[in-house]
């Protein structure tokens, strides 16, 4: 568990069952994602089998590619921002 402003972030392993039900509700393969985020399968294979750390701008591709919001993809990849709502985020700036 690492600690960012106050709020603590867990990391898991990915849930690969949901990454399977998740690709498979798209007809798509795990290449085709691969294809899609203009990355090497092997790269994509070992973060989704958490031999490689996801980067934001993969899972916020992956959440696009997958047509499911951001905050699943988190959740899939077991990153929990404790002190926070689901679905909600702080607030930088004006409103």
């Amino acid at each position: 568990m690492r600690h960012t402003k106050g709020r603590s972030v867990t990391t898991d392993s990915p849930d690969k069952s949901w990454i399977r039900q998740a690709l498979a509700a798209r007809k798509a393969s795990q290449r085709g994602m691969a294809r899609h985020l203009g990355m090497d399968p092997a790269m994509l294979s070992k973060a989704l089998s958490g031999q490689r750390r996801i980067q934001l701008d993969e899972i916020v591709g992956i959440a696009g590619f997958l047509d499911v919001s951001v905050d699943e993809v988190l959740g899939a990849f077991g990153v929990y921002v404790q002190g926070l709502k689901p679905g909600s985020a702080p607030v930088l700036g004006h409103i």
